[in-house]
């Protein structure tokens, strides 16, 4: 953990680095220590941390907290956007995690990142013609990435093809 930290104070960019370590402070269950003691940059690379350990540790409240933080700093990142819309689906907040998604979708409409959780949220809802929209588009983007294969299996699987 010692060497993670000198990288990210170093390198604040190294959001490997960042994950490396949320993986390894995942495990610890009182954050205000975590934080106390990993004596963290002050960057804003700070903050996409603070939030990615917040979500790691189910504490999705917090998490979009740092994500609405961030949002006034990056205001058109589609990735803050989709982070914030799956705190709000571990929230069980299906309507509001759905209008995000589907501003995510219109603001970068190549992005499959995440779109896996936006086709749960229409599957448990049943919107059969949306997935089935969803699925086509990801099928154009790129088949093969795993987030394509959830939405496609979603979809086969709200219509009961499960061959």
């Amino acid at each position: 953990r010692r060497i993670l930290l000198q990288s990210v104070h170093a390198f604040p960019c190294n959001w490997s680095a960042w994950l490396d370590i949320v993986a390894i402070c995942s495990d610890l269950n009182d954050i205000t220590s975590i934080s106390a003691d990993l004596k963290l940059p002050d960057h804003w690379m700070s903050w996409f941390f603070q939030g990615a350990l917040h979500m790691e540790l189910q504490r999705n409240e917090e998490a979009k907290e740092a994500y609405m933080e961030l949002r006034r700093c990056f205001p058109d990142s589609s990735y803050i956007l989709s982070q914030i819309a799956t705190c709000q689906y571990n929230m069980r907040n299906f309507d509001s995690s759905q209008a995000l998604f589907e501003d995510v979708k219109k603001r970068d409409p190549y992005k499959l990142a995440s779109l896996d959780t936006y086709s749960n949220i229409l599957y448990v809802k049943e919107q059969s013609a949306a997935l089935s929209h969803l699925a086509r588009h990801a099928v154009k983007i790129d088949k093969y990435t795993p987030e394509a294969c959830c939405i496609i299996g979603n979809y086969y699987s709200l219509k009961g093809e499960h061959e």
